[in-house]
């Protein structure tokens, strides 16, 4: 993780690889000196910087998410209507 301008780095400092569109890396590879000690924490600390860098680019709607879940009940219904019909018509045939 390096300054955009440096070309011996892989990513930027949003943890965005340099060339390749809608990428992060988040996990220990980005670390430029390995630490001594256990690196768990520093690993976990990149996840959640990651997780922040990403929520920051495309924040949350809640709209669109309450248009996704609309269509999918409507789905829902209507595969349950249609397993409705199909089990009435097989079962009178029996």
């Amino acid at each position: 993780m390096a300054d955009v301008h440096r070309h011996d780095c892989v990513v930027d400092p949003r943890l965005r690889v340099k060339g390749i569109n809608r990428l992060r890396v988040c996990d220990a590879s980005i670390m430029p000196l390995i630490p001594n000690g256990k690196h768990n924490a520093a690993t976990i600390m990149i996840g959640e910087k990651c997780a922040d860098l990403v929520k920051e680019d495309k924040p949350f709607t809640p709209g669109f998410t309450r248009i996704i879940f609309y269509y999918v009940f409507k789905l829902y219904l209507f595969f349950l209507k249609f397993i409705h019909i199909f089990n009435n018509k097989v079962f009178k045939q029996i």
